[in-house]
């Protein structure tokens, strides 16, 4: 068969401009659009043309290719038949041979404790899985098939629909009546009545890494639902949860906690003070005259980092507890002390940074 040039089915110069090439096109396609009469093969081809030839890249390399001879990049002819194949390679989305299933959700809820340490659970679900009578396929003795209508067997649907430039193009979708297998069910299996799953209990094991972060999201492969003329199931997408602490907020891979002290304390200081970490406690020293919103650091008892041998930093926040209910003697005591020196606020301490920027800053 005679090989056509790109530039002829165009007919346009070989030095024709990009606006040319366009104006060309948008012509020939009105023309010879098949929904108004036209040359549907001619169409196809006058598409492919202008796909060829508004592409920088592509036309740079058919020009050396038409120059020195051969096939364009070794996989496009310019066979005057324009195959369909050829045509193909440029709308249609690729046939495979492996149709997953349906993807489920699973929602992991992890205790703070159950994160630090990384933990694994096991979960009993329901899921579709393949019909053993028909092997999935919903047709009688899984054979009992014919041809599917919507898309007479080719198991896809073609969509014409006019694009940006003012030209038509085509959309080569997937046939939503048979799912792309060009066939559809004749006779129905008697077991799962065509849909070609049942329903089963099943159970999953899911591991959890140490320090993984709510809301992340990740995948088992395998574990989720079939549906009809799938070859494999899809997979279980688990999302994590982390549930509130009655003590410990996060932050990212650091852990804050408040811990309180009295006002006598705050004064005399802490020696080998106790405080919890989210595997035991920890020993701290709380310097005599502390201040109310003083953050103490300890280094690595935050939260591990996932798939990291590093943790995040665990802040101890000072808090005074100022009590609010206080007798006459007690009263007497404290409007006593309040009148020493000592318990004035001195002139140099009044600019100093308060609780809210010292949080701010860790």
């Amino acid at each position: 068969m005679a090989k056509r040039d790109y530039y002829e089915i165009l007919e346009v110069s070989k030095s024709a401009s990009a606006e040319e090439i366009k104006k060309a096109y948008r012509q020939k396609a009105k023309e010879l659009h098949p929904d108004k009469g036209g040359d549907e093969e001619m169409f196809k081809k006058v598409t492919n043309a202008y796909d060829i030839l508004s592409d920088e890249n592509k036309k740079n390399q058919y020009d050396n290719e038409r120059k020195y001879g051969g096939q364009f990049g070794g996989n496009f002819n310019f066979d005057d038949g324009f195959s369909d194949n050829f045509f193909s390679r440029f709308f249609r989305k690729p046939k495979t041979n492996i149709i997953r299933g349906e993807d489920l959700n699973l929602n992991l809820n992890l205790t703070l404790e159950e994160i630090y340490n990384g933990v694994t659970k096991t979960f009993r679900y329901k899921r579709k899985a393949q019909c053993q009578t028909c092997t999935g396929t919903g047709a009688l003795n899984g054979n009992s098939f014919k041809i599917c209508t919507g898309c007479s067997g080719s198991g896809q649907k073609i969509r014409t629909g006019q694009s940006f430039m003012g030209g038509f193009s085509q959309v080569i979708t997937e046939c939503d009546e048979c799912n792309g297998l060009g066939k559809a069910t004749d006779l129905p299996c008697s077991s799962c009545n065509g849909l070609g799953t049942e329903i089963i209990d099943d159970t999953v094991e899911i591991q959890s890494p140490k320090g993984i972060a709510g809301h992340m999201q990740f995948s088992v492969q395998g574990k989720g639902g079939f549906k009809k003329g799938a070859t494999i199931p899809g997979n279980l997408l688990v999302t994590v949860t982390e549930l509130p602490h009655d003590k410990f907020t996060r932050l990212h891979n650091d852990l804050h906690y408040d811990y309180f002290i009295t006002i006598p304390e705050a004064i005399l200081g802490i020696k080998d003070a106790i405080v919890p970490t989210v595997n035991g406690h920890a020993k701290i020293n709380i310097e005599p005259g502390v201040e109310s919103g003083r953050a103490l650091r300890l280094a690595g008892k935050g939260m591990p980092l996932i798939n990291d041998n590093r943790s995040g930093d665990l802040y101890i926040h000072i808090n005074i507890y100022i009590p609010k209910e206080l007798n006459e003697e007690e009263l007497k005591l404290i409007e006593k002390l309040s009148k020493k020196p000592i318990f004035k606020i001195p002139e140099n301490k009044k600019g100093q940074k308060g609780i809210f920027k010292m949080t701010n800053e860790i």
